[in-house]
């Protein structure tokens, strides 16, 4: 070996090390096939791609964090490697973000560099070291405000090591990577899998669903791991569409309405199975039946490798070599839950704001979830604002219904004090990149809707 490539293997992480046994094991492999043309690279070939960029654009990143804004393919899978490869911290940004945006982006994070248009440039001059985080996940939470989640090499590795045990992903399988693969959801079930064993992925640049099923059936994908909205959307397509090979679908990323899970089972004669985890810690809950969000509207129980307790206030609490946030492996999350007979976990509600009306406390979720069951419903969010010191409930529902129907239909089931006193409903709310309903955005619709209504002029 020489020097150059001595220097970068003591730099390399265990995420590289972990890859270059794979590529050893079976150099022509197929890695990565582009869905939109069908191209193909094999193992060799990306590997041979990220140590050209980590011998030339990318060796002065060695020990920093470098931001990256790509779409799902093997350019983001050799970029990724490339900054494992040298010692860098990689920390994905949202593909849709302008070159303004990733600078300001990375000015408040504190990034070293930015890779943009096969170059390294410099963002922020006081950026911060890499030190032990081999890979940072951006996260949002409820804020809206983005937050760097650090992450080690062995929190990545646990996470797809949990995914795949319990999910049963296999290295012959085939991941349609629809997800982005900087989110914890994409990295935890498609950029692990591909590096820990070799699992091969199917990668589109953008979509539409009527896409989705003829990449399925001409790349032979055997996984899909989705959202919600995607699957709604799919269970819709007119015509028959059949979907190959594909033996696992999964959801996670926002919860998994029981009419959108029960009308793709029927249209398509695959269960969906539910999905639960966060970015501080990786995969968390699964839906191994398949069948949870239909009959009890649960997550399902611990990954294989998790262990999930309740806190004294009903708060879950995460055990697991992936929790990449908290302490000791451990951390509580912001949501509230319980088990169900089955010893699976509901999600019913979110610590932090609670409705006081008339002297009675009441969580939105607790609503959502009232919500999401009504007939042609596809999703709801509720929010809590305040009035003179009262509180009250405002709700946006996701539906074709008419806004009657749904007004109507739930003030039947619910007490006057749990009744919203605002309402937006529409066939298609407002959602992230993620596939998340995008909270700021219904917020803000919900308030001015609301001061136009209480002002006379809505």
């Amino acid at each position: 070996m020489n020097a150059p490539r001595a220097r970068l293997a003591k730099k390399s992480s265990l995420l590289w090390t972990k890859w270059d046994v794979v590529v050893r094991k079976n150099r022509r492999a197929v890695a990565i096939v582009e869905a939109e043309t069908g191209r193909a690279w094999n193992r060799a070939e990306i590997s041979a791609w990220a140590e050209a960029l980590a011998a030339g654009p990318l060796a002065c990143s060695a020990g920093e964090c470098v931001g990256f804004s790509l779409s799902n393919s093997a350019e983001w899978i050799a970029v990724f490697l490339a900054l494992q490869r040298v010692g860098a911290a990689a920390i994905p940004l949202d593909p849709s973000l302008t070159a303004n945006q990733q600078d300001a982006l990375a000015e408040a994070l504190r990034l070293r560099f930015v890779w943009r248009d096969g170059a390294l440039r410099a963002a922020c001059a006081a950026g911060r070291a890499s030190q032990s985080m081999q890979v940072g996940k951006l996260t949002s939470g409820s804020t809206g405000e983005p937050r760097l989640i650090r992450c080690s090499a062995a929190h990545l590795l646990a996470d797809g090591t949990n995914i795949m045990r319990t999910m049963r992903i296999r290295p012959s399988d085939r991941n349609l990577a629809l997800i982005p693969l900087g989110h914890s959801y994409g990295l935890g079930n498609l950029v692990a899998p591909l590096l820990l064993q070799g699992t091969s992925l199917i990668c589109a640049r953008a979509f539409v669903p009527r896409q989705i099923p003829g990449w399925i059936k001409k790349h032979r994908a055997t996984v899909l791991p989705t959202v919600p909205a995607v699957l709604s959307l799919l269970a819709a397509l007119p015509g028959r569409a059949r979907l190959g090979l594909l033996k696992l679908v999964i959801s996670a990323g926002a919860r998994l309405p029981a009419e959108t899970a029960c009308d793709f089972t029927a249209r398509f004669g695959l269960r969906v199975h539910n999905f639960y985890g966060s970015s501080e810690t990786g995969g968390i809950c699964y839906d191994r039946r398949g069948t949870a969000s239909i009959d009890r509207e649960s997550v399902g129980t611990a990954l294989r490798g998790v262990t999930v307790a309740l806190t004294p206030r009903g708060r879950i609490h995460v055990t697991s070599e992936a929790v990449a946030a908290g302490r000791g492996g451990e951390f509580t999350l912001p949501d509230l839950g319980k088990f169900n007979a089955r010893g699976e976990i509901e999600i019913i509600g979110r610590a932090g704001r609670v409705a006081n009306i008339g002297g009675r406390n009441i969580h939105p979720r607790e609503i959502e979830s009232r919500l999401a069951r009504l007939p042609g419903v596809s999703d709801a969010w509720v929010h809590v604002l305040a009035r003179a010191g009262r509180d009250y409930l405002v709700a946006a529902v996701e539906t074709s219904r008419p806004r009657e129907e749904i007004v109507s239909d739930f003030n039947q089931l619910v007490a006057p004090w749990q009744r919203p006193r605002f309402w937006l409903v529409l066939p298609r709310l407002p959602r992230t990149e993620r596939g998340k309903l995008d909270a700021p955005a219904l917020r803000a619709r919900l308030e001015a809707g609301n001061l136009k209504a209480r002002d006379g002029r809505g």
